[in-house]
């Protein structure tokens, strides 16, 4: 997974060499949550951007948890202007989480991709707000442990599957860097 993630970010950084516009961003709700993120959207077109967030989530709320996120998203926008207005995206999602409760301990890893539907607003000369929600299919496999101890009857040591969940939901905060 942190190959992912380096090679997404340095793709990232190539194409923002040449763009015309360029932003760094935070998803509000995630910053409620307690969950740093950061995010870069880079115009590759008139009407359209690349995007790559990064969350990260170590004991909120007093809890013995971890979860990392890497978001890749591209985002085309009706108005004819990149960062401007309605817009319709194609997301991923992969996240890496961990839990312990008294002597229980759970792994899980899931990947996702939906549609992303969101409103770009802009607030000055280089801030934007940008509201957006997304749905979509996601992909996970999830271990469970016991310390010193077999798990109860009938619960799997490792189970996967497959179920339709948000992808993403948030206001972000952005400024347009050039």
């Amino acid at each position: 997974m942190k190959k992912i993630i380096l090679l997404s970010l340095v793709l990232v950084a190539s194409l923002s060499a040449n763009a015309q516009l360029l932003a760094v961003k935070t998803d509000a709700a995630l910053d409620l949550m307690r969950a740093a993120n950061v995010g870069i959207d880079v115009a590759v077109g008139n009407r359209s951007t690349l995007g790559a967030s990064l969350l990260a989530m170590n004991g909120t709320w007093g809890k013995d948890c971890e979860a990392y996120a890497f978001q890749p998203e591209y985002r085309y926008y009706f108005s004819g202007r990149a960062m401007h207005q309605h817009y319709l995206g194609l997301g991923g999602l992969a996240a890496h989480y961990n839990e312990q409760r008294d002597d229980r301990k759970m792994k899980a890893v899931s990947f996702g991709a939906g549609l992303i539907f969101g409103y770009t607003m802009h607030v000055g000369n280089r801030w934007n707000i940008d509201f957006h929600a997304g749905c979509g299919l996601h992909v996970f496999q999830k271990k469970v442990t016991i310390a010193e101890q077999p798990l109860p009857e009938g619960e799997p040591a490792t189970t996967q599957g497959m179920f339709a969940a948000p992808t993403s939901l948030g206001v972000s905060i952005s400024y347009v860097i050039k």
